[in-house]
């Protein structure tokens, strides 16, 4: 039995992520060996994009920009991966693909500077998830987390800090240390 060119998208996305995974775990020796790694992750991406647009699969679409958003270069790409991801969750029905993809949308506004564009992206997102019952932990502390971080940039000390609590007992509740930690000095600062 063949597979569908959506189980050929996936897989590509995959085996993708895992060579990505695998290079941040155990560098590659040398400049080349990480550049040829970079090439085949981003080709792989772009290949799985390109076959879910001819698809017409907008959850796999949106999912596979998501990933391929992640490893651009330039903000500019990244927009442009996010811009397209958040478009395709939208014409899905899919809530939880939806708040994913407006998040890192929102990440992209806010490192880009345009805190009220990253905002109403993290307003959505958050709305999303806590609209669902099925919303993982791990992604509503990762949703609260760059809302967190923008408050306190926008100067909002107090909707930081309760942000930054719910972001930290969300992670506490998942045994994601690294969450708890940053949270805790995020509210030792903010006291």
């Amino acid at each position: 039995m063949s597979e569908t060119p959506v189980e050929e998208a996936l897989e590509l996305i995959d085996r993708a992520w895992r060579a990505r995974y695998h290079a941040i775990q155990n560098p590659p020796k040398s400049k080349e060996d990480s550049e040829r790694v970079g090439r085949s992750v981003h080709a792989d991406l772009a290949e799985a994009v390109e076959i879910c647009r001819r698809a017409g699969a907008k959850s796999e679409l949106s999912f596979a920009l998501g990933r391929f958003g992640h490893v651009q270069r330039t903000e500019e790409a990244k927009l442009a991966c996010y811009v397209e991801a958040v478009a395709a969750a939208r014409e899905c029905d899919d809530p939880g693909r939806l708040a994913h993809a407006v998040r890192h949308l929102g990440d992209v506004h806010r490192h880009a500077g345009r805190k009220a564009d990253a905002k109403a992206c993290y307003e959505e997102a958050l709305a999303l998830y806590r609209g669902s019952d099925s919303t993982p932990t791990l992604d509503l502390a990762n949703a609260v987390r760059p809302m967190a971080i923008l408050q306190a940039e926008l100067g909002e000390r107090e909707e930081a800090l309760v942000l930054w609590r719910e972001a930290r007992n969300l992670y506490s509740d998942v045994g994601i240390a690294e969450g708890v930690e940053e949270a805790d000095r995020w509210i030792e600062r903010l006291r």
